[in-house]
């Protein structure tokens, strides 16, 4: 039987690191391939390359046996492979319903526009096919990890995929779930799908699976029937390699306990009842897969993980845990997983790095004295055989082994008496592999305790006293290396049957049902800016009377419209999760080309669709320089700020006067309001439509609330973009305009207040900061707000410079409230 997808030669390369190498695989068909394998022997790169996710360095690709090349994973779900990762990407911000819509590809009429029916439709069939109890409106922010897994799932399993990768599936799902999903599968290899199951449980693989290829190292060192294969044959291929590192030699009696955990577990439940001693002079290893709660533990200890209970002990003194600082001075040091992000300096010289947490001791009166700094930064370097240019050199020029021998160099600089040490070989190669565990004898020989965090199995045979195992979020047992075989310990770590499907640990929490695009607390939001602009009028009838207030409700509504066609362009950069700053300084110039061909006496039509043009080409160079240069967009509109209003000066020469009769256009009063104010709640109407009926409009809600999720959701970033920003610039070059027929004239100065003003609109109308969060309702309520509150502050003789304080001080208060309940979502 022919594969339906195959991989021949697929090798892949990171900096640092070999993932793949010279990889074959081959997925026939009407079966269940499992892929097999320890943390970092390459599964996770090997699946994303087949989902599309990552382009191979080298190597093959053949679907049907004619060679293909993925784009993006949307081509590869074009062509009918579907994945479903580990690590579940939704888009918090947005509905069950359309989370599975995305997923399957937004069901579109004419015209861009969203097939609600059919979405609903789709929705329903796919929860039921999971039989997922989800309310198809609730908000993928307010779901429990189970029920993510299911929605994930249930968006994959309806699909009519060739090829269909799961990569643990299982890890949230009760029992009940677990054969739910069993049952689609086989439905699945029934119809002649080809599987790609990825797991650590054997008892689930020999249970579906027909065939196994275990990867090692980045290599595929078996592949066959599971007919005649046992689980210990599948772990011996896992961890079968040769140790060929020198092991630790036996030492004597363990000294005194440094650290001491006692019934510790994690808040958020990563690990549970932990009972740890380590001590003097020993090396305790720590094994486990990924998830099963080693590294939480660690962050737990330093107080970078909250706790629920437990003690913990250093020297025989309870602490508690707040933060690697208080505890490297309370003797207890961490070197993390991450050095390039979360331990290194990489822009700062190695001596900056070394000395870092030594700065208050090597200061007098809060200043640094350079001659000790350069002499502990020197004595350090030779003590660790770091190999570098000069102590000036940027720590991030070294390589990897001499990178994490600085990281560790720095808390050795404090003496702690016990040090963890989480994948501090992670990414390096040999010889500097040997170095570091040469560093680690060398700091036990002289009574640290250390604790070595590792996903590699002959590390932590060959270099600890003893191996602490982690499974499902407890430590499962305690090894001797010397007297226990490498099978025994990787057995230890996986799944056993039982535990490897079982009820979530925690009951999962209701989901809750809220409005697509919109905050669970936005209506909250919205009615509470209502009830402040009531607050706003009655202040403007107590202080100038009814009839008063009344008769400036035209103007009042006016200066709202105005600022709507800037703050709802403002919003949309926000909603995909960028910032535009250049906004009035666009305004200007729009204003300033279209203003001079209206003065000039050209038709009106024309002027107003090249004000929009000017507009919308701005926007397009802000998106464009962004993507290009990959510069946050903030970056790039603070140099088109400058660069637009230079334009606009250079353009206006002299001061641009609008006809009388053109400015008549739009204040022309129509039932009783300027025809200014049904323009903006037209163009208002119109946005709302778009951003909750169009397919783009949803793809910009799901581009803010979770890039990732978007990209593999075949949502392209680079294309959402480009249109944000030139929807904002042409809805700038209107308002630019209309604010020219208003004045009637134009100065030669940008609408500099005007940006902040829009911004201030968007996000005190419940838009976030972040992204992926908003409505236009919000953004109207935000826009009357602002214009209500000057004639307000002045009634109560408040100062235009207190007014930008109140203004200022209502954005802090809206995006703390915002970043509060976002909490509380996750």
């Amino acid at each position: 039987m022919s594969a339906t997808i195959e991989l021949l030669g697929i090798g892949k390369s990171f900096p640092g690191v070999v993932a793949l190498q010279d990889v074959n695989l081959a997925l026939h068909p009407g079966r269940v391939h499992a892929l097999v394998g320890e943390n970092g022997a390459g599964k996770s790169t090997l699946i994303n390359i087949l989902g599309g996710s990552l382009t191979p360095d080298g190597g093959e690709i053949r679907l049907d046996g004619w060679p293909v090349r993925f784009a993006d994973a949307h081509d590869a779900h074009r062509l009918g492979i579907v994945a479903v990762h580990q690590e579940v990407d939704l888009f918090p911000d947005l509905t069950v319903t359309e989370n599975i819509a995305l997923e399957q590809g937004m069901p579109a009429r004419r015209w861009g526009w969203i097939d609600r029916r059919e979405q609903s439709r789709r929705a329903c069939q796919a929860l039921a096919v999971m039989r997922a109890d989800l309310p198809p409106e609730a908000l993928a922010a307010g779901l429990s990890p189970a029920q993510r897994q299911l929605l994930i799932l249930a968006a994959a399993l309806t699909e009519r995929a060739r090829v269909l990768i799961l990569d643990e599936p299982t890890s949230s799902l009760s029992a009940a779930e677990t054969e739910v999903l069993f049952e689609q599968v086989r439905r699945f290899r029934s119809q002649g799908t080809a599987i790609l199951y990825v797991s650590h449980r054997f008892e689930e693989i020999f249970a579906l699976a027909d065939e196994a290829t275990v990867l090692r190292d980045g290599r595929r060192v078996w592949t066959g029937p599971l007919v005649d294969t046992s689980s210990e044959q599948l772990i011996h291929h896992m961890v079968g390699r040769a140790v060929d590192l020198k092991p630790r030699d036996a030492e004597g009696a363990a000294g005194p306990v440094r650290l001491r955990c006692h019934n510790l577990s994690a808040a958020d439940d990563s690990f549970r009842g932990i009972n740890l001693d380590v001590h003097a002079g020993e090396v305790l290893g720590l094994y486990g897969l990924i998830g099963a709660g080693r590294s939480e533990w660690a962050q737990g200890v330093l107080g970078l993980l909250p706790l629920s209970s437990g003690e913990i002990q250093i020297n025989d003194r309870p602490v508690t845990p707040r933060g690697p600082g208080p505890m490297a001075r309370r003797g207890l040091a961490y070197v993390p997983e991450d050095r390039l992000h979360q331990g290194l300096c990489r822009g700062l010289p190695i001596r900056l790095n070394l000395v870092l947490a030594m700065l208050r001791q090597l200061s007098v009166g809060g200043f640094l004295i350079r001659r000790p700094e350069v002499q502990r930064t020197r004595a350090a370097v030779q003590a660790l055989a770091v190999r570098l240019r000069s102590i000036e050199q940027a720590a991030g020029t070294l390589s990897g082994g001499n990178q994490q021998k600085v990281v560790v160099g720095r808390w050795l600089e404090r003496q702690p008496n016990a040090l963890i040490l989480d994948e501090p070989t992670r990414g390096i190669d040999v010889a500097a592999k040997v170095e570091i565990h040469t560093l680690i004898r060398r700091l036990a020989a002289e009574g640290r305790a250390i604790v070595l965090i590792s996903s590699d199995l002959p590390e932590i045979l060959s270099q600890s006293d003893r191996v602490g195992v982690f499974r499902e979020g407890r430590l499962a047992a305690v090894f001797d290396p010397r007297k226990h075989s490498a099978n025994e310990i990787a057995a230890a770590a996986l799944p056993i049957a039982g535990e490897g499907v079982k009820e979530p640990r925690q009951p999962a929490a209701p989901a809750r049902a809220t409005p697509a695009g919109a905050a669970g607390w936005l209506p909250l939001r919205e009615a509470g800016l209502f009830v402040l602009l009531v607050a706003l009028f009655a202040i403007l009838c107590g202080r100038s009377g009814y009839a008063a207030t009344v008769g400036h409700l035209p103007s009042l509504a006016t200066d709202a419209a105005l600022l709507s066609f800037c703050a709802l362009g403002a919003t949309i950069v926000l909603l995909v999760g960028g910032i535009d700053i250049s906004l009035g300084s666009l305004m200007a110039l729009s204003a300033a080309v279209a203003g001079q061909m209206w003065q000039e006496g050209r038709p009106f039509s024309l002027v107003l669709l090249v004000g929009i043009g000017v507009g919308g080409l701005g926007g397009f160079l802000n998106a464009a320089v962004s993507l290009l240069g990959r510069v946050h967009p903030i970056v790039v509109t603070l140099g088109t700020l400058s660069l637009y209003r230079g334009l606009a000066l250079w353009l206006l020469k002299e001061d641009v006067q609008i006809p009388g009769a053109a400015r008549n256009l739009f204040v022309e009063p129509l039932a009783g309001l300027p025809l200014l104010v049904w323009l903006g709640l037209g163009v208002a109407l119109l946005a709302g439509v778009f951003l909750r009926c169009s397919v783009l409009g949803r793809q910009m809600y799901a581009v803010g609330s979770n890039p990732t999720a978007a990209v593999r959701a075949g949502i392209s970033l680079s294309r959402t973009w480009v249109a944000a920003f030139t929807l904002q610039g042409m809805l700038a070059g209107l308002a630019g305009l209309l604010y020219l027929t208003r004045s009637g004239q134009l100065q030669a100065v940008s609408y500099e207040d005007t940006t902040l003003q829009a911004i201030a609109a968007a996000v005190v109308g419940g838009v976030a900061i972040t992204g992926g969060r908003g409505t236009v309702l919000g953004v109207a309520l935000g826009c009357l707000f602002l214009s209500a509150l000057p004639p307000a502050c002045e009634l109560l003789h408040i100062l235009t410079s207190w007014q930008r304080t109140l203004v200022g001080a209502v954005m802090v208060a809206a995006v703390t409230l915002d970043a509060l309940w976002r909490r509380r979502q996750t």
